[in-house]
């Protein structure tokens, strides 16, 4: 995915530097579904220092293969349900 590729090449980036706007509306949401995902798992960190302040998504851990593979699972399986579904790759 090029949210995993994209922090682990930088260790952190604003929050609304991980989506690419031009490529759709359907690249937006899953984009956002994949963070929350990595959130959720603790995967990744997301920091605000004040309301309505800027929000940092940050790298902290090295991933397992299995790891990588899991997530990609998910977002396969929710590009699918989609009704016009991206691939992977694309993600």
């Amino acid at each position: 995915s090029h949210i995993l590729r994209r922090l682990k090449d930088q260790q952190f980036f604003r929050f609304d530097e991980l989506f690419e706007v031009e490529k759709g509306v359907q690249y937006v949401v899953v984009s956002f579904l994949a963070i929350l995902e990595l959130a959720k798992d603790a995967s990744i960190e997301l920091s605000q220092h004040g309301v309505f302040s800027t929000i940092y998504v940050s790298y902290p851990l090295e991933f397992s293969e299995e790891q990588i593979d899991d997530f990609k699972y998910t977002i396969e399986a929710a590009l699918l349900a989609s009704s016009d579904p991206l691939s992977i790759a694309e993600i």
